[in-house]
């Protein structure tokens, strides 16, 4: 076998290179001398060869130097380095690299591969096939997110911890005790939500994102340069890890080929110059690619069988949103404590996405909710270790002072260093030379400390383990955990160490007493969940077998899918839809006015509306509540919200009057039952406004529209940040409201739509100035946009009151034809309407890019409609495809446009739509009530109204 740590190896860059010298070891004869050679090879090429030791060289780390370094931080105690951190700063990710020498052993590294192959296999390809769908000029944002997460960071990744959270919450000896489907869709969920997070919150998300990796890098890298030095390979566990019976040399082999190929990519991506696009364009990239990511993770939630899980994900995603923005607010706050950044990073910080990825494995392995929630509080305190971990690293530290964000390595050496307070009360105003003097006080203050608390997060963490059972799964997050917090170091430091990390004036011994203490009891609850656990699991399975020997038949509950129009991502039934045509129509009101059509909905409207403005008491930020206050105050049709309550009474006439008497004397209610229905409508009507408005703060940004409603936008009041993150806030929300309602299918339909936003938007951003665009797409993005949430609340209402599932697929028509007719309607109001009514000049859809019914009818006129191409189509086709970048070519369009009778072509397409409505409406409630007539008057008030 080659000894490659043991003697320097030469590899010239050259593609013919010579290999190293052959020497002769003593082996496990079980080892396969091939395999093993190859092994060695690989993390030798890693090393020696030029890309990962260039890397390393650059940063100041030679082959030679590194090994005499290393030597003597390993024969210095942690306490040693402590006292030399104002001297030399302490390399945060070799202290992490070292702590995995001294405890990595086979059986974690054979669990780990375990779960990367084939299940973290298969996540990363989910991402990257969503990824493919989406369109190419903005593929770009994903794949860069996928890339920088760097294949090996599984160690520190949510997708990892959670299956391997899955693994080791599965009852042992059970027909089930393998990773799922289900387990591996819940994991790309929680990659997705991670990444869209990044991509809405931080501005420099790429750069975050990279950090990640980056930092995974340094610990993997510093792993190798350790192994390169004799010393490690006389300790038993890395012997035995190399050279034991239970030896993998394939292992090795891969990820020395890793290593080598993520080196590769580093070096080469930093030679590409790639030109920074502009902060507009960075931030509507970013705000698409999250919305898509969002959505994708929502339709996921939806089709899994957890109703806890998805109403912990809606939970934690309004939490970070609105974390997100106290952060911001707390930018230089110099009175900042400890407790208030960890509190605050445990929702706002990727430990609130450790947090759900863990509690929503155990949730989906239907573990008991005291042990749910020990996972959870292990992912949250794993969560702040990675954090902190990046805080306390050079370049977090750098980000943190650039920012002005109030880090724990901060707020440690501000206790210690009045100086480093002035140079921040200043905000560093003496530029780079009170930036360098700042740097080096938090380094000298700062680092040991947060180190220190890493240790007790990591104690903490590892003591929340004793509530599982016993297993490989459970000993590898074990050692995940101490590796990470660099708990074999403190062990090996002893108590000398814990005065010289935190100092006489941050813990006495007493303090640290109660700390242990604490973990103790910690551990002794854990333990005692767990015997909770196997006795309430035994007492299970004796009463499976009492059953049995009874003769009674066991089954596995059944969990069909629910099926109904709007349930399935399903293009060729959007397609059945579009074509398809109805003969009988339903009989109009009088007055077709919107007030007039819902005034027998009045009290439901105002409930929702009170409802809606409460929604601010939910947000902890400021700014959050007075941005969702002028939201929902700037007043608004409330059409979909009306359809809710429409529906509901329309197919159950006496829901009002059972409201009041449920509301006043609950004993004399004719039935319970529906004043109940008609609650979960309300609920219902509320989570369907707040997904629209949430829709139109994020389209708002992707626009640049000044006004809506006639008032300034959330983004042009707050600023971009506060809107992206508002818009955030709302759609969780809104998903924690259904999931109140727990009726899997309501779940379906408004998660699909969601993801349906995020097609359209993207399908509109595609197919600007495209004068191929078929009317047939053109419908389509318009069922995504708009038609697609009308639909889903009629259908949604009907379920929550109870009729057959043949009057809900027609209700979903129903709505889907009136979005469609209301769309088209929107579209020629871009034509005809006042710039004052509209809020944006006329013609500006068109100047956009965007090309409307108007635009594509007179271009390319439509057989069923019986409409040719306009006489002026050709020379309107040009005009479009050079953008308008010639003098008047906007007014020569518009002319065209009306001159072809764009505008009559577009209405005739409404009415169509809206015919379709009205002949669907006449197939439901045969009685004539005045919900009935108020559903058909909004069929012909969307085709009519100017506004």
């Amino acid at each position: 076998m080659l000894n490659a740590f043991e003697t320097p190896v030469r590899v010239r860059a050259g593609r013919d290179g010579p290999l190293p010298r052959r020497r002769d070891v003593r082996q496990n004869p079980r080892l396969d001398a091939a395999a093993a050679r190859g092994a060695a090879l690989t993390l030798a090429v890693a090393w020696q060869s030029g890309r990962l030791g260039k890397i390393c060289r650059a940063k100041g780390f030679s082959r030679r130097r590194w090994s005499t370094a290393a030597q003597e931080m390993r024969q210095e105690p942690i306490s040693a380095l402590a006292g030399k951190a104002g001297k030399k700063s302490v390399i945060v990710t070799d202290l992490i690299a070292q702590s995995f020498i001294k405890i990595f052993n086979n059986a974690f590294l054979n669990t780990i591969e375990r779960v990367r192959e084939p299940h973290l296999l298969n996540v990363v390809a989910n991402l990257r096939n969503f990824a493919a769908r989406v369109p190419l000029k903005y593929r770009g944002s994903i794949e860069k997110a996928l890339k920088t997460e760097g294949f090996l960071s599984f160690l520190l990744s949510r997708a990892a911890v959670s299956l391997l959270c899955a693994k080791a919450t599965l009852p042992p000896q059970s027909s089930e005790s393998a990773i799922s489907k289900e387990h591996e869709e819940l994991a790309t969920v929680v990659e997705e939500l991670y990444i869209a997070a990044m991509l809405h919150a931080e501005d420099q998300w790429d750069l975050e994102l990279k950090a990640d990796g980056k930092t995974f890098m340094a610990v993997a890298t510093s792993f190798v340069k350790h192994l390169a030095d004799p010393a490690p390979l006389k300790t038993p566990n890395i012997q035995a890890a190399l050279l034991g019976l239970d030896a993998n040399p394939l292992i090795w082999t891969r990820y020395g080929l890793d290593l080598l190929g993520i080196s590769l990519d580093l070096s080469l991506s930093r030679s590409e110059g790639v030109a920074a696009s502009q902060a507009a364009d960075r931030r509507k990239v970013s705000l698409l690619g999250g919305d898509s990511l969002y959505a994708t993770a929502q339709w996921a939630m939806a089709k899994l069988h957890s109703r806890p899980c998805r109403k912990l994900i809606a939970k934690t995603i309004a939490a970070y949103s609105d974390g997100q923005l106290r952060k911001r607010e707390l930018l230089w706050n110099l009175d900042l404590t400890v407790k208030q950044y960890l509190e605050i990073e445990q929702v706002a910080g990727v430990a609130a996405f450790f947090g759900a990825s863990t509690a929503c494995a155990a949730f989906v392995n239907n573990v008991s909710n005291e042990i749910a929630q020990q996972m959870a509080e292990f992912g949250s305190d794993i969560g702040l270790v990675v954090g902190l971990l990046k805080d306390v690293r050079t370049v977090g530290m750098r980000s943190a002072l650039k920012l002005g964000r109030i880090s724990a390595p901060i707020i440690f050496a501000m206790q210690q260093d009045p100086r480093l307070r002035e140079l921040l009360s200043g905000r560093l105003s003496e530029g780079a030379s009170d930036f360098e003097e700042a740097l080096r006080r938090v380094k000298e203050g700062g680092m040991m400390p947060t180190i220190r608390l890493v240790n007790k997060l990591g104690s903490r963490a590892a003591a929340r383990l004793e509530c599982l059972e016993e297993s490989e799964e459970k000993e590898a997050l074990l050692t995940l955990v101490q590796g990470v917090s660099c708990l074999p170091l403190m062990e090996q430091a002893g108590d000398e160490a814990v005065d010289d990390l935190i100092g006489p004036t941050e813990a006495t011994d007493a303090e640290s007493r109660i700390f242990d203490m604490k973990v103790a009891n910690l551990r002794l609850r854990a333990e005692l969940q767990r015997i909770r656990s196997c006795e309430k699991r035994s007492r299970d399975r004796l009463d499976s077998i009492q059953q049995v020997a009874r003769g009674v038949e066991l089954r596995a509950p059944s969990r069909p899918a629910p099926k109904g129009l709007g349930l399935e991502f399903d293009s060729q039934e959007i397609e059945w839809l579009l074509m398809r045509g109805l003969e009988r129509r339903a009989p109009l009101p009088d007055q077709l006015d919107l007030e007039s059509l819902l005034s027998c909905i009045a009290e439901g409207q105002e409930e929702v509306q009170c409802r809606l403005l409460g929604l601010s008491e939910a947000a902890q930020s400021q700014k959050l509540k007075y941005a969702v206050q002028e939201v929902f105050s700037s007043g608004g049709k409330r059409l979909r919200p009306a359809l809710c309550l429409l529906v509901h009474s329309m197919l159950d006439d006496s829901s009002t009057s059972l409201r009041r008497t449920a509301s006043r004397t609950p004993q004399m209610a004719a039935d319970p039952a529906q004043g109940a229905a008609y609650d979960k409508v309300l609920v219902l009507a509320t989570a369907i406004e707040i997904i629209h408005t949430a829709s139109l703060v994020h389209d708002d940004i992707l626009d640049d529209a000044d006004t809506r409603r006639q008032q300034q936008t959330m983004h042009r009041i707050f600023g971009p940040d506060v809107a992206v993150l508002s818009g955030d806030f709302l759609f969780a929300h809104a998903s924690g409201l259904i999931e109140s309602l727990e009726d899997d299918e309501v779940t379906r339909l408004v998660s699909l739509v969601i993801e349906e936003f995020g097609y359209g938007e993207m399908s509109q951003s595609a197919k600007r100035f495209d004068t191929q665009v078929s009317l047939f797409n053109y419908l389509k993005k318009s069922f995504y946009k708009t038609a697609s949430l009308l639909a889903a609340a009629c259908r949604a209402s009907a379920v929550l009151t109870g009729p057959p599932g043949e009057v809900c697929d027609v209700l979903y028509s129903y709505g889907f034809y009136l979005g469609l007719a209301f769309q088209i309607a929107d579209d020629v109001l871009d034509f005809v309407g006042s710039g004052e009514e509209l809020g944006k000049p006329t013609g500006q859809d068109l100047r956009e890019g965007n090309l409307t019914a108007p635009v594509i009818l007179c271009l390319h006129g439509n057989e069923d409609l019986g409409m040719t191409p306009a006489p002026g189509s050709k020379e309107l086709a040009r005009i479009i495809q050079r953008r308008f970048s010639q003098e008047g070519d906007l007014e020569r369009a518009l002319q065209l446009i009306e001159e072809g009778d764009g505008v009559q072509r577009a209405y005739a397409l409404a009415e169509k739509m809206a015919n379709k409505a009205l002949e669907a409406l006449s197939l439901v409630a045969p009685a004539d009530t005045d919900a009935r007539r108020a559903l058909a008057g909004l069929t012909r008030w969307a085709v009519k109204r100017s506004s």
